[in-house]
């Protein structure tokens, strides 16, 4: 399987959206080979453009259907969102936005390694001033996150709660 998302030109999606259509087949979903091919990362990038909408919710959806794998899918997508959160202020508040903050919810809901995985990104202070947002469609997944995080072990709700 190869795809080619070096450069994605505003009037074709088509990449993007044949990795996003493949994860979401439910026979054979390629999550393993879309780890493989490096592309995760990608991905993460593409939630920066502004310039195209299209290809953040592409990129989004993506992201989210990877998590749905295995814990090890998972991690690999809580990797690669928590590398952007802690780049910089900008990019940190583009991965907490609405789909985004919906990713997150979804990669804290599993096994305490996954919550671990989740707290060790360094994302859960921001999730704690981003209670404050105006938006429901930023507080509502927010609000589901920090609870996936405080389902965990002892030491787990203790980071948020401190």
């Amino acid at each position: 399987m190869r795809w080619v998302l070096l450069s994605i030109p505003k009037s074709s999606f088509s990449p993007s959206i044949g990795v996003c259509l493949a994860l979401w087949s439910e026979k054979s979903s390629p999550i393993e080979q879309v780890i493989q091919s490096a592309v995760v990362p990608r991905f993460v990038e593409f939630l920066f453009r502004d310039d195209l909408p299209q290809l953040q919710f592409e990129a989004t959806s993506a992201l989210s259907n990877i998590v749905a794998g295995t814990s090890k899918n998972t991690k690999v997508a809580v990797r690669a969102l928590g590398n952007v959160a802690v780049d910089s202020p900008m990019c940190r508040d583009l991965v907490f936005s609405h789909d985004a903050c919906w990713a997150i919810s979804y990669l804290s809901d599993g096994t305490n390694d996954i919550i671990q995985e989740v707290i060790e990104a360094g994302i859960c202070g921001r999730l704690v001033e981003l209670l404050l947002h105006p938006s429901p469609s930023v507080l509502i997944p927010v609000i589901c996150t920090i609870g996936n995080i405080v389902t965990g072990d002892d030491m787990q709700t203790q980071v948020m709660s401190s």
